[in-house]
């Protein structure tokens, strides 16, 4: 009787196999697309460059992923160069962003959704700093269109 089992079990097992294979009718799974579903009625914060850069190129930029994934559905986003003051130098600068992306909830989850990475992020001190919290928050890092960013990749 074991055996009918096993013979079944197995026969079960190759059945499902069968059914996640690509046929000639089918393809094969494609790369994973963006989540922009993730962004619905969320909260994001936004990160790239500012310092070392023209004012009004890094506030043109971040208003260009604002206005993006507003129209993406997020309820809230987090836009750096609206929210810290010209006036601070680089480091206070941080401890204010560093402050805002380690916000939780009452029960102890991030507040954000997600960290946007807007390009040239790599080449930004402050922008890894905040993509190296977010990811040691469990906080997931996306592009604009949400496409997941590996943040320890060079």
């Amino acid at each position: 009787m074991a055996s009918k089992k096993s013979s079944k079990a197995s026969k079960t097992t190759k059945a499902e196999a069968k059914e996640t294979k690509p046929t000639k009718d089918t393809k094969p799974a494609a790369k994973a697309a963006p989540d922009t579903e993730a962004f619905k009625n969320g909260r994001v914060y936004l990160s790239g460059p500012v310092t070392g850069i023209p004012r009004d190129r890094a506030v043109e930029a971040f208003e260009a992923a604002h206005a993006r994934l507003r129209e993406l559905g997020a309820t809230s986003v987090m836009v750096p160069t609206r929210a810290v003051p010209e006036i601070l130098d680089h480091e206070r600068a941080m401890l204010v962003c560093l402050g805002e992306l380690t916000r939780s909830t009452a029960l102890g989850l991030p507040l954000y959704d997600a960290v946007v990475l807007l390009d040239g992020w790599r080449d930004s001190e402050g922008a890894r700093v905040e993509a190296t919290v977010a990811s040691a928050l469990g906080i997931p890092c996306v592009d604009v269109e949400g496409n997941p960013v590996d943040v320890g990749a060079e």
